[in-house]
Order: C-alpha cells, then structure tokens, then sequence
C-alpha cells in the first residue's frame, strides 16, 4: 500500500491541546495527553493528514536504554529505497515508532500496542514503556508541524542490538556524552534532540 493511503491515528488539534499548547518537551506530570488521545481520536488518509494543520497525528517514539551501561541507542535511519519517509533520510536517530494505523484501532491502548510492535519488528526486543513526557514543535519544520510525539522509555539488558528491519541502517549504544560529540557530525532528528535533552533534565539514571 502506497503510504499516503494508510489510515492513521488522528486528533483535532484544538481537542489535543485545549488550552495547554506547548513547544518543545512537556513532563507527563503537566498534561495527560495520552488519555486525551485515546479518548478523542479519529482516522484519516495519511495523505491528507500531512497537509491538514487543523489535525496531529500522534507519533509513538521510544527511547531505549540499556539499564547496566545506561548507555541510549542511536542509529541512522536508512536513506532511499529502504525508508520511505524522505525528509528523514540518512538522519541520525534515537526514536523507535512510529504512526498509529487503523488495525489498531480496537485494542485497549493503541499507542502501547504500536510501539511494542515496532520495537518487535525493528529490534527484536521487548520491554515494558515508561512515558517520560511529550513532543510537540510546530516551528520546526514541514514533518513536525503534523505530528505529536509520546515520549517513551525502554529499558533493556541487551548491549547490542541488530536491526531487523531496512529501515534502520545501523545502530549502537552510546553515552550522552557520545551522543552530543556525534551530533557535530551527523544530522540529529530535530524530535531526538528535544528528547535526548530531556532525559539529561529528568536524570534518567
């Protein structure tokens, strides 16, 4: 199936804030976006959802850290041919998810049951999501002003992870530390940067 005639999660944008509109990262202490997502959601043709700025499409996106090394997993997102989203070609990652689609629609948490399906089919791994906050910036750019990011963590005991899907070029555990030396080289995902930030604010360890 072509990607613009997937059917996607979806919610009226002015239902999703409701007067608590944010840029950036938002703790999940401040706003239960998750519940107003559940509650409130809708299904649209994904093609026409990225050009309707009245709507958000909500975006699992799940960070995995290794609980003895406390070290992130990092990788490149393939480039053309293997990844069809274009304007995220090549880009340096640590965000694993993705949109919400419509066989999903009758299980009891779809967002849980995307992402748990995602890792599965990315990585191979397990694991039990822990929501850290949200991700929101309609300044950033064309694929941020559409989309709504719920920010989770994964913990994991496995040190390496082999990708199983050609979506992801390669991957590896890093360090914060590494992970911002890398970042002066490689083009870091705008939603990465906001979330890699916000485990250092949220002393993660």
């Amino acid at each position: 199936m072509n990607k613009d005639d997937q059917i996607i999660l979806t919610i009226e944008k002015n239902i999703l804030f409701n007067n608590n509109h944010f840029n950036g990262f938002l703790e999940k202490n401040k706003g239960d976006f998750e519940n107003t997502i559940l509650n409130n959601k809708s299904w649209t043709r994904r093609g026409d959802a990225e050009k309707d700025f009245t709507k958000k499409q909500p975006i699992v996106y799940a960070i995995i850290l290794n609980n003895k090394t406390k070290k992130i997993f990092l990788y490149k997102r393939a480039g053309k041919g293997n990844y069809h989203e274009q304007r995220l070609w090549n880009k340096i990652s640590c965000g694993i998810g993705g949109h919400i689609d419509k066989p999903d629609e009758n299980l009891e948490n779809p967002l849980t049951a995307c992402l748990l399906r995602e890792l599965e089919e990315e990585l191979g791994i397990s694991g039990e999501p822990e929501i850290l906050g949200y991700i929101n910036d309609d300044n950033a750019g064309e694929v941020e002003k559409v989309h709504f990011g719920v920010l989770y963590l994964i913990k994991t005991n496995e040190e390496n992870l082999s990708p199983k899907d050609g979506e992801i070029a390669t991957g590896k555990f890093h360090d914060l530390e590494e992970i911002e030396t890398l970042s002066k080289d490689f083009e870091l995902e705008h939603w990465s940067k906001i979330a890699l930030n916000a485990l250092k604010d949220l002393n993660f360890k």
